[in-house]
């Protein structure tokens, strides 16, 4: 049987949903099931329905900016936490045409994900008296007083993808939005979406075997609130084991993952939190001698999108538009710059579970990728030059 997740027809007011695999002989170790459609597997389809929608209209997040021509001739210091993640190139040229839509310029540091080096690169910033911060993906613990220079300075600061506030311990400034915002994909979130993924495509019986990325607090926190905790809460027949990781050591993952499937045959999905990781799971999975174990991950990469619509192992992919969050950050930054403040809790909108459902009506190309629409026909560039004054 070609691994997707197919209709769920005993859930008839849910369209377009996921749905249980119809494989006969169902058990326990969450391979689908013919039976009665459980409550905990309703709930969970209901929710991948409503993720798996395109998102077609632009929301403003704010009220809309004056004096923006202020910032024009100002340098941007970018601070991704490793330009090895595709991810933060991607996020590296949404801050640049942001940008440069109101007469500024992006410079990128590489933090490398190392603490020295963020540190050396927020230094600079400071240096250089920038004209605003945007860290990618690193939480203000890594190096706390290199990033309350930062705010001492008076510098705006915007850090994205970690989460939608200060994280407990922070120093009280990093709460202040006329200092401090925030652009988060909400990594949590969206583990959970692809936890009721499972729990939907099992029938409420998975026996799942979670990869948590230790990197940093915000990653932990993706795995261990995001997908156990959900399967916790909504899913008492399902069955969880962890192995943990690092992109340093993603080397290894294949090993890891080929000894826990041996050890434990009911094992039957694989939940990853990054696209970046398939392949070493997918070479474990191989190397096993196991061709009945599905995965979920997050991102959303043409290359595992592709190996999908081709009927690959990945059977849920949630990922959000990276290039749109570097237009979110700059309007978080031109708020602080311009007095209005950034928006507080802001969550990321643009953002799509992708099934072997939708995965069909997507153009995967490199030309569909950049085009953003995989994730809806939202005008966000159009509607933050509105917002930003800018013709």
């Amino acid at each position: 049987m070609k691994k997707s997740i197919k209709t769920l027809g005993g859930i008839v007011a849910i369209a377009g949903v996921f749905a249980l695999t119809a494989c006969s002989g169902g058990d326990s170790s969450g391979t689908g099931t013919m039976g009665a459609i459980t409550p905990e597997a309703e709930a969970a389809a209901k929710v991948v329905a409503a993720v798996s929608a395109p998102v077609d209209t632009f929301t403003a997040p704010g009220p809309e900016l004056t004096d923006v021509s202020s910032f024009a001739g100002k340098t941007v210091y970018y601070i991704p936490a490793t330009l090895q993640v595709s991810l933060f190139t991607i996020q590296e040229a949404g801050l640049k045409a942001a940008f440069g839509a109101v007469g500024a310029q992006v410079q990128t540091c590489d933090a490398k994900s190392n603490p020295q080096d963020l540190a050396t690169c927020l230094g600079q910033a400071v240096d250089a008296n920038a004209g605003a911060v945007v860290i990618g993906s690193l939480p203000v613990s890594m190096a706390p007083t290199a990033f309350q220079a930062v705010t001492d300075a008076g510098i705006p600061l915007v850090i994205t993808l970690v989460g939608d506030g200060a994280i407990p311990g922070d120093a009280e400034v990093f709460s202040d939005p006329t200092k401090v915002g925030y652009v988060t994909q909400n990594g949590i979130e969206i583990q959970a979406w692809n936890a009721n993924a499972v729990i939907a495509d099992s029938n409420g019986s998975a026996n799942v075997l979670a990869v948590q990325v230790t990197d940093t607090e915000a990653t932990k926190l993706w795995t261990e609130v995001g997908a156990l905790g959900t399967y916790a809460e909504a899913c008492p027949n399902c069955k969880v084991e962890k192995i943990e990781t690092t992109t340093g050591t993603i080397d290894k993952v294949a090993s890891l993952v080929s000894a826990k499937l041996v050890a434990n045959p009911d094992i039957k999905y694989i939940q990853i939190p990054f696209d970046g990781f398939v392949q070493p799971v997918t070479q474990g999975i191989q190397a096993a001698g196991r061709d009945d174990v599905k995965i979920v991950s997050g991102d959303g990469y043409l290359d595992v999108l592709q190996s999908m619509a081709a009927g690959g192992p990945v059977v849920a992919d949630t990922g959000f538009n990276v290039f749109a969050t570097g237009w979110y950050a700059a309007d978080q930054v031109l708020r602080i710059a311009t007095g209005a403040g950034a928006v507080e809790k802001e969550v990321f909108p643009l953002r799509r579970m992708f099934t072997p459902e939708n995965v069909g009506t997507l153009d995967l190309t490199p030309e569909g990728q950049a085009s953003g629409l995989w994730f809806g026909k939202a005008d966000y560039m159009g509607g933050f030059l509105q917002l930003w004054g800018v013709k």
